[in-house]
């Protein structure tokens, strides 16, 4: 259905990825009414879509780390009012140093974060190796892990997902990453595509 355009407005969002809906929804919060936001597609269907959806606290200033732990609080309190999941999932994250300017330089981040209010945790290779077993700790130094990190998925862990193998017969990697040969198709039956896309709301299991 077409919907037809005021001739004037005081405020025009172009496009409708992340940054264009945050700057819709807190120009309503502040009680800005006289706003349009134009996308060409889909909600989140071009930039936001094809991002791997880190969600991390500490930048590389005060102002971006702010910033950053508003959005993770954002992000919360928008799953309480909506009543909808987001998919945020804080499992953490990890960085490793395999050199002595790497493990200066997460030692620098580790010393800011803390600057900032982030929770931080220094980690030798040995405490490393006890709490991932699974990685391969012989060539490294150290590492940092913040708990409070995470990232944004659709897919948690007791979902049912159908996946398909791509890159052709002979089952080469796509894409930009090496080793990608799967991709997957559907979430708890329905597309994933669809819930990408805003066209479903995930089932539950």
């Amino acid at each position: 259905m077409e919907k037809t355009l005021p001739s004037s407005t005081k405020v025009v969002i172009i496009g409708g990825g992340v940054a264009g809906c945050s700057v819709a929804y807190h120009l309503a919060k502040f009680g800005w009414k006289d706003t349009i936001l134009l996308e060409r597609d889909q909600l989140t269907s071009g930039t936001t879509w094809h991002a791997a959806g880190l969600v991390s606290q500490l930048g590389p200033s005060a102002a971006i780390t702010k910033i950053r732990k508003y959005s993770l609080d954002l992000y919360k309190d928008l799953e309480k009012k909506v009543d909808h999941s987001a998919g945020l999932r804080l499992n953490g994250a990890l960085s490793i140093a395999q050199n002595k300017e790497r493990w200066q330089e997460l030692l620098r981040q580790a010393t800011t974060a803390q600057l900032y209010d982030v929770d931080v945790r220094v980690l030798d290779k040995d405490q490393i190796k006890k709490d991932y077993p699974i990685i391969n700790t012989d060539e490294i130094l150290g590492g940092i892990f913040m708990p409070g990190d995470g990232a944004q998925k659709l897919i948690n862990e007791h979902d049912e997902v159908i996946i398909e193998c791509i890159g052709g017969k002979m089952g080469r990697a796509k894409g930009d990453i090496p080793g990608v040969r799967w991709q997957v198709l559907k979430v708890n039956d329905q597309s994933l595509n669809a819930l990408l896309g805003g066209k479903l709301e995930k089932a539950r299991r």
